[in-house]
C-alpha cells in the first residue's frame, strides 16, 4: 500500500489525535477502528502498564519451505501505544505499510471473534457454575445481536481457564492429591507396603509417600537425575572432552555398588570439580 494513500492519511490522522484513558481503552479502540478498514490486529507483545505493540494478524517473516526463491515481504509492526506521565495512553505509527489489501469481511479472522473484558469475565463465572459452553453462547447472543464470537471461542476459552487452574495449583494440593492416589494403591497392596518407590524429585509425591509409606525408601530415578546434569552442566564446559569426562566421573559415583564406593567415587569426584561446584550444585 502507498504511504500517501487515503486511507494511510486517516490512520495517521486517528493515531496522531487519540488519547486513551487506559490500556483497555486503547487496545478495543485501535482494533475496532482498524477492523472497520478491513485489518485484523492482534498483540505481539505488551506490558500491563507501560506499552503496547501491535501487529497485523499476517505479520511475521515469510519462510520459503520449497527453496523456490520466493520473497514475500515481511508485514510490518504499525502501532505501538505507551502511557504517558498524566497516566493516559498514546499511540504512535512506527510503519503503517501492508503486504495486502484489505479484507472486504473479516468475520472470519479468529481475533475478530475475541470476545470483551466484559464477556471474558461472563463466560469464567458461567463456567464455573458448570452452565455448558452451547448455553454460554446462547445468553451472550442475547444480550448483544452482533456478537462476532462462536461456539469454538467458548471452547477455546473454557480450554485457556482449565489450563490456568491446573497451573496454579499449589504444592499443597498437588500432595492431597498423591496422598489420595497412594492410599488407593496401598489398598491394593492389601497393606503390604513397598521395599523402595522410585521418583523423579518431585517434591510432593516425596512427601506424600513419607505420609503414606513412612518405612518405605524413596530413591531418585537415575534417568532423571542423569538428564538433569546434561540440562544444567553442559554450558559451563567449553570442550566436550572436558564434559565426556565429568559423565565418566559421574556414571562411577552413580552406578557405585556399596556404601564405601560411593563414599570414595564422590570424593574424587568433588575433588575434581571443586572450582565448579557452584554450577554443579543441581
Amino acid at each position: 500500500m502507498d504511504s500517501s494513500s487515503p486511507m494511510i492519511e486517516n490512520d495517521e490522522l486517528y493515531l496522531a489525535n487519540s488519547k486513551f484513558e487506559s490500556y483497555d481503552e486503547l487496545l478495543k479502540s485501535v482494533r475496532n477502528f482498524y477492523y472497520a478498514i478491513g485489518y485484523a490486529l492482534s498483540i505481539r507483545d505488551s506490558t500491563k502498564d507501560k506499552y503496547l505493540k501491535f501487529q497485523c494478524d499476517r505479520g511475521g517473516s515469510y519462510r520459503d519451505r520449497l527453496c523456490i526463491g520466493d520473497k514475500r515481504k515481511r508485514n510490518p509492526d504499525h502501532i505501538v501505544g505507551k502511557k504517558g506521565i498524566d497516566g493516559s495512553w498514546v499511540v504512535n505509527a512506527k510503519n503503517l505499510s501492508h503486504n495486502h489489501e484489505p479484507s472486504i469481511d473479516i468475520s472470519g479472522d479468529p481475533s475478530f471473534r475475541r470476545l470483551s473484558l466484559d464477556d471474558v469475565q461472563s463466560v469464567k463465572n458461567m463456567l464455573l457454575s458448570g452452565i455448558p459452553p452451547r448455553q454460554i453462547l446462547y445468553s451472550l447472543r442475547q444480550r448483544n445481536k452482533n456478537l462476532p464470537a462462536d461456539s469454538r471461542t467458548i471452547y477455546t476459552l473454557k480450554a485457556k481457564l482449565r489450563k490456568e487452574k491446573l497451573q496454579n495449583r499449589s504444592m499443597k494440593e498437588d500432595e492431597d492429591s498423591y496422598i489420595w492416589a497412594l492410599s488407593a494403591f496401598q489398598k491394593i497392596l492389601e497393606n503390604c507396603d513397598p521395599s523402595v518407590i522410585v521418583t523423579d524429585r518431585k517434591l510432593a509425591l516425596m512427601n506424600a509417600i513419607k505420609t503414606v509409606f513412612p518405612n518405605t525408601r524413596n530413591l531418585l530415578c537415575i534417568w532423571h537425575i542423569e538428564k538433569n546434569v546434561l540440562a544444567n552442566c553442559t554450558k559451563h564446559f567449553e570442550h566436550g572432552d572436558e564434559f565426556n569426562n565429568l559423565m565418566s566421573s559421574w556414571t562411577n559415583v552413580a552406578y557405585s555398588i556399596t556404601p564405601t564406593i560411593f563414599e570414595n567415587n564422590w570424593a574424587e569426584f568433588e575433588c575434581l570439580y571443586q572450582t565448579k561446584k557452584l554450577h554443579l550444585s543441581i
